[in-house]
């Protein structure tokens, strides 16, 4: 069976402690980490998208612009989270 057209596509968060060999049979990048002012866009974009009411969207953009999450290092996977929160609790029945 001829599997030289076959791509593979593999990630990593740290190529250490990856065999020499390994990576050298391997199409290497290195990504920059990504910004929180990327991070912000992507916030907002996605509030928006996600149709998010104004107080909702405006305590997320002060999420980013006090440093409210302090030393904890956001990423996409952390803010998908507090979008997903900010979602689920816009969309519950109010309790009187």
């Amino acid at each position: 069976m001829d599997m030289s057209w076959v791509n593979w596509v593999m990630t990593a968060s740290s190529r250490r402690g990856l065999p020499e060999p390994f990576q050298s049979r391997c199409v290497v990048l290195d990504l920059p980490d990504i910004t929180t002012v990327q991070l912000s866009d992507f916030a907002l974009a996605e509030a928006r998208q996600r149709d998010l009411s104004d107080p909702a969207t405006e305590a997320l953009a002060d999420v980013f612009e006090t440093g409210a999450m302090g030393n904890n290092r956001l990423s996409l996977r952390t803010v998908a989270r507090i979008l997903d929160r900010a979602e689920a609790l816009a969309n519950q029945p109010v309790l009187h």
